[in-house]
């Protein structure tokens, strides 16, 4: 999932992704170079979302990755622009589940996505002064596992 301004070139990465549109982004605060934010979990993205109109305004795009290098391809406008914000969901259950609770009206928690060895690997890159960067990871249950099967 990732959230950021839309352009020409952005669309059409993403496009061959096959995204969802989705109104939740998951958002870690931090302000400071010290490490100190604030978790606050599923949010909704700023502009109002609205199903009728899935290709105007602001929203998350979800989409299935199969390869975390692909990541590395994506052109800097398609992370954002005073941040990059990507949030990895590396998941065992059906895609549909997923979609339900990130398109739903009420705030996704994590006990409900993340089931066994699931991961959620959120990471913001600030790109202005004032943005700082994060990087949080979140799980269930041991990472161990999980970590070895995403990396290699």
């Amino acid at each position: 999932m990732g959230d950021g301004k839309e352009t020409p070139e952005s669309a059409k990465e993403f496009r061959t992704l096959a995204p969802v549109r989705v109104a939740w982004k998951y958002d870690v605060v931090a302000n400071d170079t010290e490490g100190v934010g604030v978790d606050k979990g599923f949010v909704p993205v700023e502009a109002p979302y609205s199903a009728l109109h899935s290709d105007q305004g602001s929203a998350s795009l979800l989409f299935r990755v199969p390869d975390l290098r692909l990541l590395l391809q994506l052109t800097e406008d398609a992370l954002g622009d005073v941040g990059s914000h990507v949030t990895v969901l590396a998941l065992q259950q059906e895609d549909e589940a997923l979609v339900d609770k990130l398109k739903g009206n009420h705030a996704p928690q994590l006990t409900g996505l993340l089931q066994g060895e699931d991961l959620l690997v959120n990471v913001v890159v600030g790109k202005e002064q004032g943005y700082y960067d994060t990087f949080l990871l979140k799980s269930q249950e041991s990472m161990e596992e999980a970590l070895f099967r995403l990396t290699s």
